[in-house]
């Protein structure tokens, strides 16, 4: 066993807000006392109470301003010590901010892999995997999110060129090429003994998104380190060879298994990642029975309201078939307006025989959401736990009856539809304190198919400004939907405060009669869970369990259909969500990138990594031959990509005789099309902006 080995760690991280997370320093600490020196980087800008943690953790913090993803911060601080003073040490560990952990003893790890012959290791090893479909190769390689080197390595001549010559990737599929899999080639064809803490199975057929969504082979392995990328995976790309589940399962493993604290995975999830992604990485769409409660004492000692907005008077018989199931320990408000609502109401509880009740009037003008925050405000801040809801009718002039009495029940038997549900209802913010709000879902019924799944509607810029006039700390995007709408829910008030607490007037609001979209109440409807994220809190999903089995029904009725027909009238065949999508979006994008095609006979493609070969390859079907690909100055790396000549965009003259075509991801898209607009590059097309393809990816 090799003892006393001295070893230094260069750690990458990179936060968009500046922030160092609990989770990040947890590991640093962990892995302390295996190394003898720690040298953070972080790649751009660190606010002065994160650079102060990290230096508790650390022998130095550098502030890497070069950019260049995790291979550029490693370089930066290998140039800044030099080879000399590194090989004065018996060990270079490269590990970064893509984990979370150590959830198992690092002891056990370098005890394992000290007494292991090897010229270096990593934990993981994905061997070469063909991908059918995409006819993507992914080429084998060890994992570089934590690289252990010996001596051996970086004592080696080729190994130090390797690093002193590398170039910062324009993108993040650069990076990978550059350094994951092009190190991994240079150490195989140098002829160092490579090996994993984790053997794999050569013959398994195992996709590189394996690693985030194999919960099985994660779990028994006992990896240390867990990928972030488990939780925030996007669903197609989950549903390529698994479902939703294994995030979920691999959470409660660490929560049920090892004494990891799982509160530093979610604390930074709640932070980084927009509320839907989170309900649906997480799974937070809770079913509560309506018939049995797992906890009967567990509304003892806590103090509860429920807001009702009851206005037609034909629906009060209605409401009070759930009102009066309600247990009495609970506070019940109702709001409504006009003296003659007050007195029928009043007569309809003293016929409950109930004595916790309270009957407010607000203004008119706000409807539900005036009444809460203003006409209740005083009486929200004495409870523990809230709940909201109000009744709904058709429009007499365009639905029909059952159109709105369905929207009404789906509100109303997902939030108050007996004590039974109740109870789990506040059995769930229990046993969950990260939890803060649970909203009812949205409807699919009628037109409400497509009104229910685009739920920005018209209203997201009124909701971005109301954020904004909230000072709202939350990931909002009108690329992802809002979790809620209509203003049903369970909260734990604390949750809320923001909104709760804030100075609203009536004249906030408008008066009657109010336009269906675009005003301050249907942009608080959506706020809720925002506020939550700013306070710190999840939000998820809940009904009762028959409900979800009238939903699952539909939807899985609804689905089936749509992709017989899409099957029937489809050129191409598909097998997988993600494969479909991909299908759908050249569909839909096929129109404007034709026209767009015809007007511009000499394109260029603008972007030469794995986006510019799909789009090549798309042109080339078509029989149209580009003129070459456009990268950005200072980024060629090559002058020909296969027969195609590579420009980089000072070459190009800035004139209208021939077309850009932009193939990049989303997030570098954005930066090259400010790129262009502020050189005067006016004829240019991007398949996300010209197609308004939102919350999509190819």
């Amino acid at each position: 066993m090799i003892k006393n080995l001295k070893r230094l760690g260069i750690f990458a991280m990179y936060d968009v807000d500046g922030i160092v997370d609990d989770y990040v320093i947890y590991l640093l600490d962990a892995i302390k006392p295996f190394i003898s020196n720690i040298i953070v980087v972080c790649d751009g800008a660190m606010k002065q109470e994160s650079i102060a943690r990290l230096k508790n953790c650390a022998s130095e913090v550098i502030i890497n301003d070069r950019g260049g993803y995790d291979s550029g911060s490693y370089k930066a601080a290998i140039d800044k010590y030099g080879w000399d003073v590194i090989r004065e040490y018996d060990e270079l560990i490269l590990f970064n901010d893509s984990n979370y952990g150590p959830i198992y003893p690092l002891s056990e790890m370098f005890e394992k892999m000290d007494n292991r012959e090897c010229d270096f290791w990593a934990l993981t090893y994905q061997s070469e995997f063909n991908d059918e479909f995409t006819e993507n190769i992914t080429p084998a390689h060890y994992r570089s999110d934590f690289y252990v080197f010996r001596k051996t390595v970086f004592s080696n001549k080729e190994f130090v060129n390797y690093w002193n010559n590398l170039q910062s990737p324009i993108n993040y599929q650069e990076a990978v090429k550059t350094y994951e899999f092009a190190l991994s080639e240079l150490l195989h064809t140098l002829n160092f003994k490579g090996t994993s803490y984790v053997e794999m199975q050569e013959n398994v057929c195992r996709p590189p998104i394996s690693i985030f969504n194999d919960y099985v082979f994660i779990i028994s392995s006992k990896l240390p380190l867990i990928k972030r990328k488990i939780f925030t995976l996007k669903l197609h790309q989950k549903l390529n060879d698994s479902d939703t589940r294994p995030a979920v399962k691999i959470l409660e493993h660490v929560k049920t298994n090892t004494l990891y604290d799982e509160n530093l995975i979610l604390k930074h999830l709640i932070r980084i990642c927009d509320v839907s992604d989170i309900r649906n990485f997480l799974g937070l769409c809770f079913v509560f029975p309506q018939n049995y409660c797992f906890k009967a004492d567990i509304l003892n000692g806590k103090k509860i309201g429920i807001i009702l907005h009851i206005n037609y008077t034909d629906l009060f018989e209605h409401c009070f078939e759930y009102i009066n199931r309600i247990p009495d320990s609970i506070d019940v408000i109702v709001t409504t307006k006009g003296e003659s609502n007050k007195t029928k109401i009043k007569l309809l509880f003293e016929k409950s025989g109930r004595k916790n009740y309270r009957i407010v009037e607000p203004q008119n003008r706000g409807r539900e959401v005036s009444a809460r925050l203003i006409a209740c405000r005083e009486l929200i801040s004495q409870y523990d736990y809230l709940c909201c809801t109000q009744d709904k009718k058709s429009n007499k002039h365009s639905d029909s009856y059952m159109f709105g009495q369905t929207y009404m029940d789906l509100l109303w038997d997902n939030s108050v539809v007996s004590a039974e549900y109740i109870k789990n209802v506040i059995n769930c913010f229990e046993e969950n304190p990260l939890l803060g709000l649970l909203a009812v879902p949205p409807p699919y019924h009628g037109k409400y198919f497509v009104v229910g799944n685009r739920r920005w509607s018209s209203d997201f810029n009124n909701t971005k400004n109301l954020s904004e006039r909230l000072k709202l700390k939350c990931k909002i995007s009108e690329e992802k939907q809002p979790l809620s709408v209509g203003g049903t829910f369970w909260c734990r008030t604390a949750a809320l405060k923001t909104l709760f607490n804030y100075p609203w007037k009536y004249d906030d609001f408008l008066e009657e009669p109010m336009p269906i979209n675009g005003t301050i109440s249907h942009a608080i409807e959506r706020i809720y869970p925002y506020v939550a994220q700013h306070e710190g809190y999840m939000s998820g999903t809940m009904m009762s369990d028959k409900y979800a089995g009238s939903l699952i029904s539909s939807h899985q009725t609804m689905l089936e259909t749509i992709i017989f027909r899409l099957f029937d009238n489809i050129e191409s065949k598909f097998s997988t969500y993600a494969q479909l999508l991909t299908l759908l979006l050249n569909s839909i994008s096929s129109l404007s990138f034709a026209k767009y095609i015809i007007q511009n006979k000499n394109i260029y493609l603008y972007g030469a990594g794995a986006y510019g070969m799909y789009f090549l390859k798309m042109l080339l079907s078509q029989g149209i031959k580009p003129m070459g690909f456009v990268v950005s100055d200072g980024h060629k790396k090559e002058s020909f990509i296969k027969e195609y000549k590579v420009y980089e965009l000072c070459e190009l003259p800035k004139n209208e005789e021939y077309g850009l075509l932009i193939t990049v991801d989303r997030k570098n898209t954005a930066t090259i099309i400010e790129n262009l607009n502020k050189y005067g590059f006016t004829n240019y097309y991007s398949f996300y902006e010209n197609t308004n393809l939102k919350g999509s990816e190819i």
